[in-house]
């Protein structure tokens, strides 16, 4: 896994940056072909990723740089960083008064990968016309984020299954939401290697989902 993302991120290096310099010499007329190539490449290059991470985690590799994180930035950021993608969809984020000031030992890099793969799950489960919401709050002596969506939902017998590594739902031929099973395993891994838990909620098909 670990040798499979690492040549998969050789070739796209040279394949962002010359989409940059095409970018900067702003050709109009191939804007469309342009735009289509960077959200391709951003896809690969975060697929690799999730192959190198895979491959560091179950290999035992993956080091934290732990400091103290004001939780509350952490979501905020994760929440702006998902806006340009969130087309239509109505977006709510909601930081308790009390929650303002959690603060935990944490990699603040890994912990907003961890939303952002909720968030991109988020999006990519739910229509143009749904909601997605971001909360966090005080649960004790815990500090809690919820990521919720209105999209497709999952049967139990799927989100019984949900966090195992290259596990995926039952999708169409076409595979039209693609990847490659490995986002909410790198989600409960990082996690718990924060000392914390993870888990998954739906109403059933059709009534959404939260993390």
């Amino acid at each position: 896994l670990a040798m499979l993302g690492h040549e998969l991120r050789n070739p796209l290096a040279p394949m962002a940056t010359a989409l940059h310099l095409m970018k900067r010499k702003g050709d109009p007329a191939t804007r469309p072909e342009r735009e289509v190539m960077e959200r391709q490449v951003t896809h690969m290059k975060r697929l690799a990723d999730d192959l190198r991470d895979v491959s560091r985690i179950t290999g035992q590799r993956l080091e934290l740089r732990l400091q103290s994180v004001r939780l509350a930035d952490v979501v905020r950021h994760a929440a702006q960083a998902a806006q340009p993608v969130m087309g239509l969809r109505r977006f709510a984020l909601e930081i308790a008064p009390d929650a303002e000031d959690l603060w935990v030992s944490a990699d603040e890099v890994r912990l907003g990968q961890v939303l952002n793969n909720l968030l991109g799950n988020a999006i990519k489960f739910t229509g143009p016309e749904g909601t997605i919401a971001v909360r966090l709050r005080r649960h004790g002596e815990a500090a809690e984020v919820e990521v919720c969506d209105t999209g497709l939902g999952m049967p139990p017998e799927v989100l019984e299954h949900v966090f195992d590594l290259f596990y995926q739902a039952p999708q169409g031929t076409d595979r039209s939401r693609g990847g490659l099973g490995l986002g909410l395993s790198i989600v409960r891994s990082l996690v718990e290697m924060h000392g914390g838990s993870v888990g998954g909620h739906s109403g059933g098909e059709g009534r959404g989902c939260s993390f």
